[in-house]
């Protein structure tokens, strides 16, 4: 691989297969540069957790969040209500 693409860069992205880039790396003989076009493209696709809430030893910490009855999934809404009920019950035993 001699030009710094190794398995932890690969690893990264764990929907992706390994072993498919490491034979694309090699038989292409795919440059650093090359390598992330093609893993930001083949990766636009993968949207992140959202993160709303974060219990920590000391208390709790709520993350900005904006809420839209027509854009909001049911999901989403879901989540946010259990984690608003979380946090309410951390102040509670306060």
């Amino acid at each position: 691989m001699g030009r710094g693409i190794n398995g932890e860069v690969l690893g990264k992205v764990p929907i992706l297969d390994p072993k498919k880039w490491r034979k694309e790396i090699h038989e292409e003989n795919l440059s650093t540069e090359d390598l992330n076009k093609r893993l930001s493209k083949e990766t636009m696709r993968i949207k992140p957790k959202r993160k709303y809430f974060e219990k920590r030893k000391d208390g709790f910490k709520i993350y900005p969040l904006a809420y839209n009855p027509d854009s909001t999934t049911r999901e989403e809404k879901c989540k946010i209500l259990q984690n608003m009920k979380m946090a309410t019950e951390i102040l509670r035993k306060w």
